[in-house]
């Protein structure tokens, strides 16, 4: 059978979110392909996730074979022919090009095609549909935000999605509202793994999501959630956490932090900020709490002071426009200012702060960075 490059160079893109190498599950790194009418269906599993997505082929018989992905989405990559031949024999997938000829064991047992652990998915609410740009943006930011955290409670490990949008919440919050309103209720928590897999969806004006709430009774009555996402070309199911772990994140809390009905606004130049905590950052060379605790932001009148109390350096930074102001200092760590500045492409930065124990920077997502609060010995 033919298939368009192009078509599955896209493809083997979105496929290549879901694989993962397990030493306790093998199978995350196969890819079982079958044919499914005038399509090629490519699917890949773990335990929380399911992932089954096709691209258009000319079929002339039917294949079903089961093959490692580290190998078949690399060379699918480097391919340069507009199309390709792709066949099933001698316990083989052949792909053949109009130069060359590739073969990828198909993993068999006893004499047939290994097959992936579906998740079985049963829907019990209505289709909601998502725009599927809004779900792409917590890949971008909350799953990003949610790597390489240290986490101080289990909650802290999740992503919270629901119908107006994502938090995550770490040593820093970044609250993320989608752009376009959704009509349906849900809610939903995610493992950064998960939340990674959106971005598949990135070039979908609109999908449907459907969820399974079911009750399971073991030692303790819970509720299992599952989502499954559609679009035209792929279809994911997630486990997500139970109902009761996901009632428990702080949702309405953190987007009240987030929320600053005081409107005090400072904006200043994202590149001379982040040469100013560069230079700071010089004599702090090590991340640790003990030199961190002791950074100050100095919200003046027209300019903006970074102090590294422990050193007596200083950095000033005039306003390029305020709203507001009033003098404030906060105590932060200038490593998390570092880390969010890093998410921000656009040339200003907007900060807003106020009475509440944090300062916001304002942009297609609030990332919120607390302040450390000093406790004075009695």
């Amino acid at each position: 059978m033919k298939l368009n490059i192009k078509d599955l160079k896209e493809l083997m893109t979105k496929i290549s979110l879901a694989i993962e190498k397990s030493k306790v599950n093998p199978k995350s790194g196969w890819i079982e392909i079958e044919t499914v009418s005038d399509k090629l269906n490519f699917k890949v599993s773990n335990y929380d996730y399911y992932l089954q997505a096709s691209v258009n082929a000319e079929v002339d018989s039917a294949l079903h074979v089961t093959i490692l992905a580290d190998t078949f989405i690399p060379l699918v990559a480097k391919l340069d022919d507009d199309t390709i031949d792709i066949e099933e024999k001698l316990n083989a997938l052949v792909i053949m090009t109009s130069s060359s000829t590739y073969n990828f064991p198909v993993i068999k047992e006893l004499g047939k095609t290994k097959t992936l652990d579906k998740i079985e998915f049963n829907a019990t609410t209505s289709p909601i549909n998502v725009s599927g740009v809004d779900l792409a943006t917590i890949a971008y930011t909350n799953a990003n935000g949610l790597m390489g955290a240290i986490y101080s409670k289990d909650i802290q490990q999740y992503i919270y999605v629901d119908n107006l949008g994502a938090i995550t919440f770490t040593e820093n919050i970044y609250v993320n509202n989608f752009a376009n309103k959704i009509d349906g209720e849900f809610k939903m928590l995610l493992t950064s793994t998960q939340a990674r897999l959106l971005e598949i969806f990135s070039n979908e004006e609109s999908v449907t999501l459907e969820f399974e709430h079911k009750p399971t009774f073991n030692d303790t009555p819970t509720e299992t959630n599952k989502v499954c996402i559609k679009s035209p070309s792929a279809q994911l199911i997630l486990v997500a956490q139970d109902m009761s772990k996901t009632e428990s994140f702080p949702s309405i809390k953190l987007r009240t932090l987030a929320d600053n009905p005081e409107q005090t606004h400072i904006v200043v130049d994202k590149k001379a900020l982040d040469k100013a905590l560069a230079r700071l950052m010089v004599f702090d060379k090590k991340f640790d709490i003990t030199v961190l605790d002791y950074s100050k932001l100095v919200f003046k009148e027209n300019e903006l002071e970074l102090i590294s109390i422990k050193n007596k350096n200083v950095e000033k930074i005039p306003y390029i426009s305020s709203q507001n102001v009033v003098e404030h200092e906060s105590m932060i760590r200038f490593a998390d200012l570092v880390k969010q500045l890093k998410a921000i492409t656009s040339k200003e930065i907007d900060i807003s702060y106020g009475s509440k124990p944090a300062i916001v920077i304002n942009g297609n997502i609030k990332q919120l960075i607390p302040e450390i609060r000093v406790v004075k010995a009695v």
